[in-house]
């Protein structure tokens, strides 16, 4: 009974020691070559790897640098059947915060709508068609859906008078707190025959009128520096985005979607991917902007409300400044000193091949996995199988004895 007892606290503390070589704070568990053993077996890197495997899901690769928790499966080499891109609007996809009120003057000096839709194709970020394009290398369809925070749009704060009005068209448009305006709205007059909200007056229609030409117009710039073959759904929102449930409401999948946008705010969700915002352009964008404004609105045409109004936006987002040495008004648009950074695509979800004997996962880890693989996100999960694995290896150890 004595030589019992003490070579089981003796294959314990080898056990320990094991268990201890096992782990790494860098890099996860790594497996180094042990001599506990069980019954006429050594314990190898090789046997202790494939039973990790049969136990722990492979690991997602390719996860954003600077948010780990986002992780779509890799890819397998082949292409998904389908994919969902969801694309925020302001500061995202167009320069500003619906382009820095330089849309609104063209609309407040009555510029034709042809004017404004020119200015939007000036502003559209030079990330967006190379992330697009990189996806369309991974999936056989792409869903294109604009999602955008516009709070006027969806709940109307009257500048003519002290209430907020809640606007509602047809009545399938409205999903969740959101309206959703179709691929086939071509003109605002197809949205604004359909309103059935509190009654307006009629510098209030006017002026969800000329919000809804701006969004329209931001729309269709998307539309044609992608290329497509029609324009996308616009799903607008006042409240925070929940890109699963929006998914759901436009019939879409939930597996292979991905929204990019500029609001750390979304970051806890794992289909978001946070970009730069684009409040600067490079300088050639830049300077096309400028000379467009000054070519269809030259600033000593504007009018003195307008210039009061452009003046009273946040200092970030003036559009308009006077020039300090003459004090002569001018158009303003920041440059940035480098090139937007690319927006990273994940990879697609491949579908799973049918499990086979009980096995957990049947995907094999890339090989550069083999001899170091990464911790579990889930802290519980890890210290479960740890504790598991050392309550088996304990029980045959104490039968070995």
């Amino acid at each position: 009974m004595r030589v019992a007892t003490a070579l089981w606290l003796l294959a314990a503390c080898v056990l320990e020691l094991a268990l201890a070589h096992t782990y790494s704070t860098s890099s996860g568990f790594i497996f180094e070559e042990s001599t506990v053993a069980r019954v006429g077996e050594t314990i190898t890197h090789e046997s202790m790897t494939r039973r990790y495997r049969e136990m722990v899901p492979p690991r997602a690769s390719h996860l954003d640098h600077r948010r780990p928790e986002l992780r779509l499966r890799a890819s397998s080499g082949s292409k998904a059947e389908e994919a969902v891109l969801l694309l925020d609007m302001d500061k995202t996809c167009i320069y500003g915060n619906d382009a820095n009120d330089l849309g609104i003057a063209l609309q407040w000096m009555e510029k034709p709508d042809s004017v404004v839709r020119g200015l939007y194709k000036r502003i559209v970020s030079p990330c967006l068609k190379p992330a697009y394009a990189e996806m369309q290398k991974n999936a056989d369809k792409i869903n294109t859906v604009i999602y955008t925070r516009r709070p006027q749009v969806v709940e109307y704060k009257s500048c003519f008078r002290d209430v907020t009005i809640p606007v509602s068209y047809k009545r399938e448009w409205h999903r969740n707190g959101q309206i959703c305006f179709p691929s086939s709205i071509t003109s605002v007059s197809q949205i604004l025959e359909t309103y059935r909200g509190p009654d307006l007056l009629e510098e209030e229609r006017n002026d969800i009128q000329k919000a809804l030409e701006r969004l329209l117009a931001a729309r269709d710039a998307v539309t044609d520096e992608l290329g497509l073959s029609e324009p996308p759904c616009v799903v607008v929102t006042a409240a925070t985005k929940e890109v699963d449930a929006t998914l759901r409401s436009l019939n879409l999948p939930t597996d292979n979607a991905v929204l990019f946008d500029d609001n750390r705010g979304l970051m806890p969700d794992p289909k978001v991917v946070c970009v730069e915002p684009l409040d600067r352009l490079p300088e050639q964008m830049c300077a096309r902007v400028l000379a467009y404004m000054n070519e269809h609105l030259p600033c000593y045409r504007l009018d003195d409300d307008l210039v009061d109004y452009l003046m009273g936006a946040k200092p970030e987002e003036l559009s308009l400044r006077r020039d300090p040495r003459n004090d002569v008004l001018q158009w303003s648009v920041p440059r940035m000193a480098f090139n937007p950074l690319a927006w990273r695509v994940p990879d697609m979800l491949q579908e799973e091949p049918p499990q086979k004997d009980g096995v957990i996962s049947p995907v094999t880890p890339h090989e550069e996995s083999d001899h170091v693989l990464e911790k579990r996100g889930n802290h519980e999960c890890r210290q479960y199988a740890n504790l598991k694995a050392a309550a088996e290896r304990a029980v045959e150890l104490r039968k070995s004895a």
